[in-house]
């Protein structure tokens, strides 16, 4: 009664937006409550912010990212995202001392006990 199942998922993106739906089928597929993703090729602003907002209302996961800065055409490639399903866990991001900027994204948490989900 213990244990407690914590699946990972690790992947590569190469453009995170119109693979959403895919995400969250594949952390539903694999009872996975955590996603480790690459390459989101997201671009910082309000319409993010919004959608990351519209994910988490529509599916329960939500989405900490760190994105590159935008390029001379206004768009991002690179960038790193944690996902995690809300009822499952509780994720903060961890700030960190990064003065040039690299892509990397640390956070904290826990895991929900199932009697309390």
């Amino acid at each position: 009664k213990n244990e407690l199942p914590f699946n990972i998922v690790n992947t590569n993106a190469r453009s995170l937006c119109p693979k959403i739906g895919s995400l969250v089928d594949c952390l539903s597929d694999t009872d996975s409550i955590v996603g480790i993703i690459s390459e989101t090729w997201l671009t910082d602003g309000q319409d993010l912010s919004d959608d990351i907002d519209h994910l988490a209302l529509a599916t329960g996961i939500r989405l900490l990212c760190k994105n590159r800065e935008k390029n001379d055409r206004g768009f991002s490639h690179g960038g790193v995202a944690i996902v995690y399903k809300e009822a499952a866990m509780v994720l903060k991001e961890v700030k960190l001392h990064n003065p040039r900027k690299l892509e990397v994204l640390m956070a904290a948490g826990s895991i929900r006990r199932a009697d309390s989900t």
